[in-house]
């Protein structure tokens, strides 16, 4: 789950919403555990290629990577936890 305190930021892990840049284009996902994904509704698993690469990143964080035989460029936008409710249902 992601940590966060006052003086610390948020960081990407599992139970967060992260909107990044892939490439130059915008995404948003919310990283689950695995067996929790669906793609349709925007559940990407902490296992996925694209999410390990970063994991435990924070805000303004740029990752240069090789996915699928091809290099992206990663900028971690903006990390949000997800409330209770959204984790329930």
């Amino acid at each position: 789950m992601a940590v966060s305190t006052q003086n610390q930021p948020l960081t990407v892990a599992v139970d967060t919403k992260v909107l990044i840049e892939l490439n130059g284009e915008l995404q948003s996902w919310e990283i689950v555990n695995p067996g929790e994904s669906d793609i349709q509704e925007g559940k990407v698993s902490c296992n996925a290629p694209l999410i390990r690469c970063i994991l435990g990143r924070k805000e303004g964080d740029r990752v240069n990577a090789q996915i699928a035989d091809r290099n992206v460029i990663i900028v971690v936008k903006k990390i949000k936890e997800r409330v209770a409710q959204e984790k329930v249902g």
